[in-house]
């Protein structure tokens, strides 16, 4: 399992924030493209869609999406945002889940 933030720790230990996010901007293109079942997803337009691309493909795998909030009234516009990005991220569908069986022989 990959989580979105530790790939985002991982491909920007020493970025600056404004590297974070434009990633996670561009991992809301490539969910905004798969729920529109768009020809085209744009995987490669930063690091993390790149490195992410096999986990989110269609038949892929099952993919799991924590949304983590504050109940801190500071933070409050960042809870809203993480919680309007995960609404995004449940709107997709890949398509219906596929029982793999390997015989061998």
């Amino acid at each position: 399992m990959c989580t979105i933030y530790s790939s985002v720790q991982y491909v920007y230990s020493n970025s600056d924030p404004t590297s974070v996010y434009r990633s996670l901007s561009a991992l809301s293109d490539v969910i905004y493209a798969m729920t529109q079942h768009h020809k085209h997803v744009p995987y490669r337009n930063s690091k993390l869609t790149y490195l992410l691309q096999d986990s989110l493909k269609v038949n892929a795998s099952k993919v799991l999406f924590f949304a983590n909030i504050s109940p801190a009234p500071a933070l409050k516009h960042e809870s809203v945002a993480t919680l309007q990005f995960a609404s995004k991220c449940r709107a997709v569908v890949l398509g219906h889940a596929k029982k793999n069986i390997a015989y061998s022989e």
